[in-house]
């Protein structure tokens, strides 16, 4: 899949290590590292939900985006951006045609 950031500035904190490291511990950075290269040789968005770190839809205020899970707490968030973003006939997302996400945030939204 092709894996874009929200803004520059997430995009060197999550591929800078000794930033990231600083930021989120080395656990969560080896992890976040991890999650970044799966993303990255996902054909698309349905392959994610079978790889490791538990990928899972967001509900409420944040339908629309997905986590996998990292360390600590912490979960890589982030949404399809296909333009227009694939849908089935029943106007769910077409998890099988989601080739490009983009990466908003790493969060413990659970605090």
């Amino acid at each position: 899949m092709e894996v874009y950031f929200r803004d520059e500035r997430l995009q060197k904190l999550l591929t800078d290590e000794r930033a990231c490291c600083r930021q989120f511990g080395p656990e969560c950075t080896r992890r976040i590292k991890i999650r970044l290269t799966l993303l990255d040789q996902a054909a698309n968005l349905e392959e994610l939900l079978h790889a490791p770190g538990r990928c899972h839809p967001l509900k409420h205020n944040r339908r629309g985006q997905f986590a996998v899970d990292l360390a600590g707490g912490f979960r890589l968030i982030f949404s399809p951006a296909d333009d227009p973003v694939p849908t089935l006939p029943d106007g769910s997302l077409d998890l099988r045609q989601v080739r490009i996400v983009q990466v908003l945030e790493v969060i413990d939204y659970h605090d």
